[in-house]
Order: structure tokens, then C-alpha cells, then sequence
């Protein structure tokens, strides 16, 4: 698939730190939250419990105030608890409490979600990726959209490691813009609306912790504002349908 990058716009957001060891750590604690939100599978579990949480536990500056902790305690539990705890907070559909995609808190109907998402899938498909997978999730979802900034972060860090400046700077600004435009306005309100729905169950408490911290640092570190603020759902969302089949982490696809 071609790749190919505007010119950044006059008010691009500014740069973070360039450092592949930072960019790696950037790209693991995205990976880990996209995969903390998807729907727990055995293979997901195991993978998050030996690889990917104990590479977050090495992140310097990990913000949240012992979320991540608890976060992994949690992940110690049976996998039937996690998953009657993700039904729980987001329906096997779309949870009218949290629901977990953008164009629920973004748009107001069904032109505004067709903008949005064309948008979504514009960074993507710059990228060279796909969204889909065998779980089917959503472009906007926060699966999708968390694993996207963990793969523009991954490039970037690579194209610095060959000596490729052209590359990293349009990772650099992708992955910026993408924080502004999409995941920074919303991603926050959905992570106060989990926290407050899921207190009862495990693991969503503090994973929405987590996200919230995350999210702020990231914006701070970027030196960028959040295009728009929003923090509740505008989009009416459906009933739950019980018969659907539940979402899950390999939301992108594609070369990185």
C-alpha cells in the first residue's frame, strides 16, 4: 500500500522525546492498554501476564498512581471473571454506559461518524495497515486506535535506528496529530465513564486509571491540546445484542 505524507499543517503539535528508548517505551504501554481493553481471550492473558506487563513494569515515569499494580494483580485472575467483567462493562455490542469506540462521543449522527471515521482510517491507511483482524473491531475503536500509537511509535523508533529522519519525522507527526485529532479528546471521558461503571468488577477500574494518566502525560510530553473535549456519548447507541461476538486486540494490522 503506497505511503504517502502531507506537509505538516503550520499549528503541528510539538515533538516528544525522540529517543528510541523512549519511543519503545511509548510503544509497549499503547500495546498493553490496547490489549488490557480488548476482550480477554486465554492467548491475550497469557500474553499480557509474560510479555507485555513486565516490560511496562520497566517504563520509567509510568503515571497513574499504582493503577498499573493493581492492574496486574488483576490479570491474575481466572480468565472467566475478566471475561464476565469486560461483558459487563461493555456489552458483547455497545455499551450505552462506556462505549468503547470514538464516533459514539464524537458525533452527533451518522454524516459526522462517516467523517470521523474516514479520518480514522486515513492515518491507517497511510501506514500501510488494516483494520479488522480477526476479531473485526472497529476503526475507532480504543483498541484500534491505542494499537495504532503503539505502531507509529515502533516505526519511528526503527526508522532513528537506520538513520531514517524522513521516516521518523512522519511517524512523529502521524502519531502526534492522531493523540490531538482523535484518541486525546475523547479517550479520557471514556476512561472516567469505565471507572465509574466498573467498580464492582475487576481489572476496567484500574485499567481506565491507567489510560487516563497515560493519555494526560502524553499530551504534556507532546506539548499539545486535544482538538475538541468529550465526555460523554452523543451518538445513541443500540440495544446489546447478546449474540455478537466480542471484540479483541489485533484491531490493526499491517507492516510495521
Amino acid at each position: 500500500m503506497s505511503k504517502k505524507q502531507a506537509a505538516p499543517p503550520a499549528d503541528a503539535p510539538g515533538e516528544p522525546d525522540a529517543s528510541q528508548e523512549g519511543l519503545l517505551a511509548r510503544a509497549v504501554v499503547y500495546a498493553f492498554l490496547s490489549r488490557v481493553f480488548a476482550y480477554p481471550t486465554s492467548e491475550r492473558l497469557a500474553e499480557l501476564r509474560a510479555r507485555f506487563a513486565p516490560a511496562v513494569a520497566e517504563v520509567d515515569g509510568l503515571p497513574g498512581e499504582g493503577a498499573f499494580s493493581a492492574l496486574v494483580g488483576d490479570l491474575e485472575r481466572p480468565l472467566d471473571e475478566l471475561q464476565a467483567a469486560h461483558r459487563a462493562a461493555f456489552t458483547l455490542t455497545a455499551s450505552s454506559d462506556c462505549p468503547d469506540f470514538e464516533t459514539a462521543y464524537s458525533s452527533q449522527d451518522v454524516f459526522q461518524q462517516t467523517a470521523v471515521m474516514a479520518d480514522v482510517a486515513g492515518f491507517y491507511r497511510a501506514h500501510g495497515l488494516e483494520v479488522g483482524g480477526p476479531d473485526r473491531d472497529r476503526p475507532d475503536s480504543v483498541v484500534a486506535e491505542l494499537e495504532f500509537m503503539a505502531v507509529v511509535a515502533l516505526k519511528e523508533a526503527r526508522a532513528l535506528a537506520a538513520g531514517d529522519e524522513e521516516n521518523a519525522a512522519i511517524c512523529r507527526e502521524s502519531g502526534a496529530l492522531f493523540l490531538r485529532d482523535h484518541l486525546a479528546c475523547w479517550g479520557e471521558g471514556f476512561a472516567r465513564r469505565v471507572e465509574l461503571s466498573t467498580q464492582e468488577w475487576p481489572l476496567y477500574p484500574d485499567a481506565a486509571r491507567l489510560l487516563a494518566a497515560w493519555l494526560r502525560q502524553e499530551c504534556e510530553s507532546l506539548a499539545i491540546a486535544p482538538a475538541q473535549l468529550f465526555e460523554e456519548p452523543m451518538l445513541p447507541v443500540p440495544v446489546p445484542d447478546d449474540g455478537a461476538c466480542p471484540t479483541g486486540d489485533e484491531a490493526v494490522d499491517g507492516d510495521s
